[in-house]
């Protein structure tokens, strides 16, 4: 009786561990489905699941890493109290819940399951792909319904696939390709593939220019003639792709304004304009607080309006644009309550304790570079580059981050050449 007890118990909590596991991959890798109504893009699937696992699964000695994540959601939580729990507080909130809760997940999920297999990650970016397929050559409002919205922009730019922005699909495309490297370095197939939706899809030219980010980086840090010649030979066939197969896309007309006019491409891509001027914001509006926190609520919106003139001043000094054009810059950053991006608004909001958010990527790289120095560097830049133009509640960065603390914690890891 007692045995048969133990074996009905077993089951139950080996089946309640599959549907979490489940509803985790779900979140992690189909983010932005709708399940609940709420106006967000991001939905909260992953997170829920993952503090279901938090306290479903106890695990004995995690990585202390995990602590430093631990510290600003701690900290968040004191301020949204002091804001009365606010929704600009509650938002905030759940992204530094994110930035926890999923890596510690992912690290426990992987160990229980002893890794996640490539073949499972490339059906996940072939029915991406088979989405952008469908909605480029078929019906653009492809499966628009499960999307809390779907936002195209002009004619030319690329689809959304599953996401409710080419710039989304594009980013998630890039994080498929990190994890697919650091699981699989082989596998031309789980490289190509995402490749493909970047290029022929999304044609995102922010995601783009993250590639192109990191090309440099790899550049420098790996350098030898064989990168310099594999380096220069991407960009100048990128620039035939777009010259000859992009003819009146956005990245055909972004490139060719950028040859003519390089500081004009602030105000033709108001969109990356926006991003990097949230960036750049934030981080000024840290140092000059002394890094100390600022809060949720009514703190963003009036910095933005009392320091816009440092932008302003530079374009008016040094260029011609219409101050109309610039003033439509500085409305549309005033007029959104978030701050784009997700270690900047750390810092802005957070103040020094949004630093433990770095450090922590930066010891988990560390860890897995396993004392390849320039291995460390790059994948640390790669990190925080990311942490920077990407909200914190990006499933698959977190997961990313969890990956490798798994990896760190086996023998065996990836080396880059």
């Amino acid at each position: 009786m007692e045995l048969a007890n133990y074996n009905l118990k077993f089951k139950a909590n080996h089946l309640f561990w599959l549907i979490f596991c489940a509803i985790f991959y779900f979140g992690i890798f189909f983010p932005y489905i709708k399940v609940t109504p709420f106006p967000i893009d991001t939905q909260p699937t992953a997170l829920v699941a993952s503090i279901f696992l938090f306290f479903l699964v106890k695990e004995k000695k995690p990585p202390l890493v995990l602590a430093m994540l631990l510290i600003p959601f701690i900290f968040a939580l004191a301020l949204g109290a002091l804001d009365n729990f606010a929704f600009a507080a509650i938002r905030s909130i759940l992204n530094y819940a994110s930035i926890f809760f999923v890596p510690y997940a992912t690290y426990i999920v992987l160990k229980k399951n002893n890794g996640f297999p490539q073949k499972y990650l490339i059906i996940i970016i072939l029915i991406w792909l088979f989405v952008a397929f469908i909605q480029t050559y078929i019906s653009s409002s492809f499966l628009s319904f499960l999307l809390p919205r779907m936002n195209t922009g002009f004619q030319g730019r690329g689809v959304v696939s599953l996401a409710p922005e080419p710039s989304h699909f594009g980013i998630q495309c890039l994080m498929f390709f990190i994890l697919s490297y650091l699981n699989k370095p082989k596998d031309k197939l789980g490289l190509l593939l995402p490749m493909i939706g970047i290029g022929f899809f999304a044609k995102s030219s922010f995601s783009l220019f993250i590639v192109a980010i990191f090309i440099l980086n790899y550049l420098v840090i790996y350098f030898s003639f064989k990168s310099l010649f594999v380096t220069l030979f991407l960009f100048f066939a990128g620039y035939y792709y777009i010259e000859f197969f992009q003819r009146g896309s956005r990245l055909f007309v972004l490139a060719h304004f950028f040859i003519k006019n390089p500081l004009g491409l602030f105000f033709l891509d108001l969109s990356a304009t926006t991003r990097f001027l949230n960036i750049y914001f934030a981080l000024r509006g840290f140092v000059e607080n002394y890094f100390l926190p600022r809060g949720f609520i009514l703190n963003w919106q009036p910095y933005i309006e009392s320091s816009f003139h440092v932008f302003l001043d530079l374009f008016t000094k040094h260029t011609t644009f219409p101050l109309v054009m610039i003033y439509a810059i500085q409305k549309d950053i005033a007029d959104d309550p978030r701050i784009f991006g997700g270690l900047s608004p750390a810092l802005f909001e957070l103040g020094f304790i949004g630093l433990f958010i770095p450090l922590a990527i930066i010891i988990i790289m560390y860890n897995f570079s396993k004392g390849n120095f320039r291995k460390f560097c790059y994948l640390s830049l790669v990190a925080i580059t990311l942490s920077l133009v990407i909200p914190l509640s990006t499933t698959l960065f977190s997961f990313i981050l969890g990956f490798c603390l798994y990896k760190s914690t086996l023998k065996e890891t990836i080396c880059l050449k």
